[in-house]
């Protein structure tokens, strides 16, 4: 896997700043926003000879060796709510369960749905016995 690794960081390596930049961005924040957006196009159009006049042209930030390696703490995955349930016992879709980190105890009356949202969970999870 390492060496397919190195290979991909290489390539990318090779490719237009801003493609560089792009990638740089998606591997650290996940998504891009309009700011990217336009930072991406300005870098872009740079290389394009494109004269952007006045304004402010960001600057071009490659990728660094090890980008598309994930450290423990980049592969965990968490679950921060439940929300928007529909057809699951008597669970009420506007009411979602928040999950604090650390542990989190759910209690409630009878009927509450704490059953329920326990098969969801186990569901969610891939567990072999649903029941």
């Amino acid at each position: 896997m390492g060496e397919h690794i190195e290979q991909l960081e290489s390539w990318f390596k090779s490719r237009s700043n801003w493609l560089q930049d792009a990638t740089r961005r998606l591997l650290e924040k996940g998504d891009l926003d309009q700011v990217d957006l336009d930072e991406l196009y300005k870098i872009c159009g740079i290389e394009a000879g494109i004269n952007f006049e006045d304004e402010i042209i960001p600057e071009f930030v490659p990728m660094q060796t090890g980008s598309f390696t994930m450290d423990e703490e980049g592969s965990k995955v968490e679950l921060r709510s439940i929300g928007n349930i529909k057809g699951i016992n008597a669970l009420h879709p506007n009411r979602p369960v928040l999950f604090n980190e650390g542990l989190t105890v759910i209690y409630g009356q009878n009927g509450s749905g704490k059953s329920g949202y326990t098969r969801l969970l186990k569901q969610i999870c891939g567990a072999k016995k649903i029941g």
